[in-house]
C-alpha cells in the first residue's frame, strides 16, 4: 500500500482478506470503507442496527433520510497476510 489513507479496491486480494477477516459482518460494512491503520488494525465504516436488526435511518418527513454509521476498528489476526504488510 502507497499511503496511510488508501482505502481497499473491490476485486483485489487485500479485499478478499478483509471479507475473510469480518465473517458474516462483512455485509455490515460499507464498500470500500475500509484501510488498514498500521499491521494489526483496519478500519473501516460500519451500518448502526437497532435493537429488531434493522439499518437505522435517521430523517423526518420534511428532511433527507440519512443511514448512521460509525467507524470501527478491526483487529487483523496475526495469521492473515495483511498482518505482515507495513501500512
Amino acid at each position: 500500500m502507497s499511503s496511510r489513507s488508501d482505502h481497499f479496491r473491490r476485486g483485489t486480494t487485500a479485499y478478499n482478506e478483509v471479507l475473510k477477516i469480518l465473517g458474516p459482518q462483512c455485509h455490515d460494512v460499507l464498500d470500500e470503507s475500509v484501510r488498514q491503520v498500521n499491521c494489526r488494525w483496519l478500519k473501516g465504516t460500519f451500518i448502526v442496527r437497532d435493537e429488531r436488526g434493522y439499518p437505522k435511518v435517521v430523517g423526518g418527513s420534511t428532511g433527507p433520510h440519512t443511514l448512521l454509521t460509525r467507524r470501527r476498528r478491526i483487529r487483523i489476526p496475526r495469521t492473515s497476510p495483511l498482518a505482515k504488510v507495513k501500512a
